[in-house]
């Protein structure tokens, strides 16, 4: 990922922009105040100033304060939970995003001041803002929800699916990046919303020590003043309540996220062992297809396909681009079924043709991914030595997004070879690489193809020779252009 470094000049201007900007329209706000020359209409900002530092030392200003950010909290925080807990569960299961979708529909419809009388009627002024927030709230979080889950990366959900990734690695390293942008974008919209809707609530109903109880006696006296000094303290709550709630999102999202990749179960036998035995399978029994048909929208991509890899054997496919060699490993893969046929395949560590790693973690992480829970100092230096005659070890514990095409093309055949799998599908392994860069990886198949029936796609013959590998008698001239 590319970072971009401001230039401390840079920033010194952009502060001083930012000052200038504030004070034209301060003196903007004077200057119009001056020549109404009436603070009941216009108010100045010095007049302001002194009314709201009368507010600030006295006691009673920040009971009404902390009352107020209180139970607009509380209904921003209920909403908050609810809305995550029902929009993922909405995601996953359809029913519940059918059942809710009326009562979604509903908030986000019906004004605000209906909602307002309703919980006059039924809860009392007390806890009118409480409900209003969390009314506000819940739709915007919900959707921002179910958006950001519906808007994860299907390649790596597929990715998940063939390494059998468990469902807690997989909420953390496929759906939370995605749903991350999503749900920090709505709550800096919705934390405003909540604070603008609850306040109006509590204008309406006028709770003991609240901000819509000044607002309201201001409003009676005709203080403009003090009606503008506590708009400030809203703007300041609308601020504090939003750093402070972003902070703490990022903050659990690094914690969470940290606990997941950190996992650990007791192991007794050393790392070393640990991998080479999830690598090599206690039985490995052969790859067969027989007789598959596979055809879009009436348009036949592959006809009568049948294929046997006996265990340890190295198979190649070669054909033109297009002729349905990715279709054949998707359907081996169990990502598509065929029309017609049969397939006997054991678990499969898989190259696709895009890497599909993830990209904010290291070559490491992303092998670990894919890895049962081990001890994780162990199983880091024994993937830092065998990841290191595969790849420069400078690169090992970066995030794969500063890696170059051929390193992350490495890391995918690292992450394949190194799967607990019963054998290996390899769409184009060698993509991206130059001819050193392929012998290391040549060389890594076979050092950790450990008896495994490996079947592979290439373009060039020599691939074929340097892994002698059996070229599979597929008459590609059957199937049509997918």
């Amino acid at each position: 990922m590319k970072q971009i470094k401001m230039e401390p000049g840079s920033t010194k201007m952009s502060s001083i922009s930012r000052i200038t900007s504030i004070l034209f329209w301060l003196a903007l706000w004077q200057a119009a105040s001056l020549m109404i020359g009436n603070s009941i209409i216009l108010a100045g900002p010095l007049e302001t100033g002194k009314a709201l530092l009368s507010q600030l030392i006295s006691a009673d200003f920040w009971n009404v304060f902390f009352s107020s950010c209180l139970r607009i909290s509380l209904g921003f925080l209920g909403a908050f939970l609810l809305a995550a807990v029902f929009g993922a569960a909405a995601y996953f299961f359809m029913p519940i995003r059918e059942l809710l979708a009326p009562a979604v529909l509903l908030m986000k419809s019906v004004p605000v001041v209906s909602f307002v009388i309703l919980a006059l009627i039924w809860a009392g002024a007390g806890r009118l803002s409480i409900f209003i927030s969390f009314v506000v709230v819940f739709p915007m979080i919900y959707e921002s929800v179910y958006a950001g889950l519906s808007g994860a990366d299907s390649r790596l959900l597929e990715m998940a699916s063939v390494f059998r990734i468990s469902f807690i690695k997989k909420i953390f390293a496929v759906y939370l990046p995605s749903l991350l942008p999503y749900l920090t974008a709505n709550c800096r919209s919705a934390i405003g919303m909540g604070i603008k809707s609850g306040i109006a609530a509590e204008v309406i109903g006028i709770p003991d020590h609240s901000i819509g109880e000044q607002l309201y006696t201001a409003k009676i006296y005709l203080e403009t003043d003090q009606l503008f000094a506590w708009t400030a303290v809203i703007i300041f709550m609308s601020w504090m309540m939003e750093h402070s709630f972003l902070f703490l999102l990022k903050q659990t999202e690094l914690l969470l996220c940290h606990s997941v990749s950190e996992r650990a179960v007791p192991f007794k036998a050393s790392s070393a062992f640990a991998i080479g035995a999830l690598a090599a399978p206690q039985k490995t029994h052969p790859v067969t297809a027989r007789h598959l048909f596979k055809s879009y929208q009436n348009q036949e991509i592959l006809s009568d396909i049948s294929l046997t890899i006996q265990p340890g054997e190295i198979c190649a496919l070669m054909a033109p681009s297009g002729t349905g060699k990715t279709t054949l490993f998707r359907l081996l893969l169990g990502l598509e079924q065929a029309d017609q046929g049969e397939i006997d395949i054991p678990a499969a560590g898989t190259v696709f043709q895009e890497n599909r790693l993830i990209e904010t973690l290291s070559p490491i992480e992303n092998v670990r991914l894919v890895l049962p829970s081990l001890p994780k100092a162990e199983i880091r230096a024994e993937l830092f030595l065998v990841l290191s005659s595969l790849l420069p070890k400078e690169a090992l514990t970066r995030p794969v997004s500063t890696l170059s095409g051929g390193m992350k093309r490495r890391c995918a055949l690292a992450r394949a070879l190194l799967s607990p799998s019963g054998c290996l599908i390899l769409d184009e392994p060698f993509t991206g690489l130059d001819e050193d860069t392929k012998k290391q990886a040549i060389q890594f198949i076979k050092t950790w193809q450990k008896g495994r029936p490996l079947l592979f796609s290439t373009h060039d013959p020599e691939d074929v020779l340097l892994l002698q590998a059996r070229l599979l008698p597929i008459d590609w001239k059957k199937s049509r252009p997918d």
